[in-house]
């Protein structure tokens, strides 16, 4: 009698086969994550965005924090998130996860926004209810991208202008 697991993102696997065979590359968040010292300087540079007036480009933004590198597109993924969606917003394809945030009862909402450069993703910085300062209204696959012009909020959030 064979038995399955389920891989995030590849759905169903035998116990007894290679995960790796049947996924074109695996991403570890774990891997991706910003430094601490990364994580405050992203953060603090999104609340100076949403402290002054007028739009900004998301470029701009995560260009203040000191991280430069180039990126085509930021994806939320919240507790639960599944690996599908990731991929398919982040531009991925066959990319199993592991390490991506899980639901923890009731506890407070975290999660990672995950950046993607053709369709890879090459950093993460993680969010909790302190640190989540991006509002995306609407269409729940709404991803921000570098010429994304942020607004900020009555609450000092950023949300697309």
């Amino acid at each position: 009698m064979a038995s399955s697991i389920l891989v995030g993102g590849c759905g169903l696997l035998p116990i007894d086969r290679n995960v790796a065979a049947f996924c074109a590359e695996t991403a570890d968040v774990k891997d991706l994550v910003f430094t601490q010292e990364e994580d405050d300087s992203f953060w603090n540079a999104v609340r100076a965005a949403a402290g002054q007036s007028g739009t900004v480009a998301m470029a701009d933004v995560v260009a203040a924090s000191g991280w430069n590198d180039t990126w085509d597109v930021m994806v939320k993924a919240s507790a639960g998130v599944e690996p599908d969606r990731l991929n398919r917003l982040g531009g991925a394809t066959d990319l199993c996860w592991t390490g991506l945030p899980r639901f923890a009862g009731d506890g407070p909402a975290h999660g990672v926004h995950v950046f993607f450069r053709a369709g890879q993703p090459i950093r993460a910085v993680e969010w909790d209810w302190r640190t989540q300062l991006f509002m995306i209204p609407g269409d729940v696959d709404q991803v921000l991208r570098p010429a994304t012009e942020m607004a900020p909020t009555e609450y000092n959030w950023l949300q697309p202008a």
